[in-house]
């Protein structure tokens, strides 16, 4: 009963932790899409806001993650525009049980 009891437990863990990881991956893109596209500019994006972020939320305990940025021109109806790929890796947990989630956003600049 107790080996049963501790499964069930141990799977409650790695949902809970799964899903924090999720989350903060998710948050941490939506941040430096923040700084990319910051609000009341009305002219596209800050090219120099494409840079490594590492997000920390306060709220949750043991949870980072780590953004990484790439931007590059495009020619769009004979104008350039910058193409923004952030990919989002956050980790959560501890020594014992830890859960890693990912997320990749696609954004553009427009003019």
């Amino acid at each position: 009963m107790t080996k049963i009891g501790w499964s069930s437990q141990n799977t409650t863990t790695k949902e809970v932790l799964a899903e924090r990881a999720w989350l903060t991956a998710h948050s941490a893109n939506e941040v430096l899409l923040t700084q990319i596209f910051p609000l009341g500019q009305p002219h596209g994006s800050d090219e120099t806001a494409c840079k490594a972020l590492l997000f920390k939320p306060q709220a949750w305990f043991n949870c980072e993650a780590k953004v990484s940025c790439e931007s590059r021109k495009i020619s769009h109806d004979h104008q350039q525009i910058t193409e923004y790929k952030l990919s989002s890796t956050a980790t959560c947990g501890s020594k014992n049980i830890t859960m890693t989630r990912t997320q990749e956003v696609w954004a553009r600049g427009v003019r």
